[in-house]
Parts: structure tokens; C-alpha cells; sequence
């Protein structure tokens, strides 16, 4: 925990104080995580910075039932299209198992397509989180679709979940939606 605590206290990831609020519910501060051109002014933040922590959303879903909708207001967050990945679905042995069961992750993993396209989520995913935990953001979601929602989305979403977890500490909520499978992984402060 005093690790976390230290981590957290660099100043890369100190949140955002705002100084001032003005009537438009943008607020600013006197600490910009930018380097703007003197020219630019004091910058100004949304009503949504600074009011920590952070909860990270990650679903699965079927592209048939549609993209997971974005309760928290924001607009939503990222979706990856997982169906350019090959598909253990087409093979009987796998078909009434999903991306959680331990035949599944073996074929992925074995085929490497999944990991290959998971890299690039990671780089993108930990960049995005770093910032949204640096500007006390509350909400980021990212949804992972296939063809029915039940291999390839699901070993994405589980395995991103766990890498922002492990990661960062967050509190993640994972949902496999057509499975029906909800799991949360609590921040590790708490």
C-alpha cells in the first residue's frame, strides 16, 4: 500500500487541484499536466476533472445485441472490434465454451492473433488510464465485441481487465454480457 501511495505522489500522476470554477462549470488551475504556449492562457478543465478515483468499465457483447451503452453520462469510451481475430467458435470442441475456459485460452494464445491485437490495446489503454487517474476522472469504459460475444471478446475484456488491475490499482467492473457473468475487482486501497 505505501508503495501505491509513493507511485502516486510522482508527479507525473498528482491529480489536478482546480483553483477557480467559473459560471460555464469549467474549472481552472494553477497546475497544467500540459506545457501550453505562453500565449495560451491558463487552461481550462471540465466539471468532471479532479473528482477521483477511478472506475474502469470493460465489457464483452455481441455485435448482433449491439455496443454497450455508456451509463455514466460521458459518451462512452472505446470499442474494439475483436472479429478480425481467429475464431474458436468454428470448432466444435470450443463451441459451448467461452474466452474464460482454459481449452479457449489455449487456442488463442497458441494461434497468437489475440495477443498481438491485445498489445496495442494495452498501449493504448495504459496511456489513457495513466491520464484520466492523473486528472481525477471517474469513469472509463472499453468494450471488446465479436461475433456472438463469447470467446474472443470475453479473453479480451477478462485479459484487459486484469492488466488495468494489476497495473494500476483501479477498481475495474468486468461485464461479460451475453454471458451474463459480472465480476468486480476492487481497487487495491480498498
Amino acid at each position: 500500500m505505501e508503495v501505491l501511495k509513493l507511485i502516486t505522489e510522482l508527479p507525473q500522476y498528482q491529480q489536478i487541484r482546480t483553483v477557480a470554477s467559473r459560471a460555464d462549470g469549467y474549472k481552472i488551475t494553477d497546475k497544467n499536466p500540459y506545457n501550453p504556449h505562453p500565449q495560451d492562457g491558463p487552461a481550462t478543465f471540465s466539471k468532471y476533472d479532479a473528482q477521483g478515483p477511478l472506475v474502469v468499465k470493460v465489457f464483452s457483447f455481441s455485435y448482433t445485441k449491439g455496443i454497450p451503452e455508456d451509463e455514466s453520462g460521458n459518451g462512452g469510451g472505446y470499442v474494439f472490434d475483436c472479429r478480425s481475430t481467429h475464431n474458436p467458435g468454428r470448432y466444435e470442441p470450443y463451441k459451448k465454451l467461452t474466452g474464460l475456459d482454459d481449452p479457449v485460452i489455449r487456442f488463442l494464445e497458441d494461434d497468437g492473433e489475440i495477443l498481438t491485437f491485445l498489445d496495442s490495446v494495452y498501449k493504448l489503454a495504459d496511456n489513457h488510464v495513466r491520464r484520466y487517474i492523473q486528472r481525477g476522472f471517474t469513469s472509463l469504459m472499453f468494450c471488446f465485441g465479436c461475433t456472438g460475444g463469447q470467446h474472443r471478446s470475453v479473453y479480451s475484456a477478462q485479459h484487459l481487465a486484469e492488466h488495468i488491475h494489476d497495473k494500476f490499482g483501479v477498481e475495474v467492473r468486468i461485464c461479460h454480457r451475453e454471458q451474463k457473468i459480472n465480476q468486480i475487482l476492487k481497487a487495491n486501497n480498498q
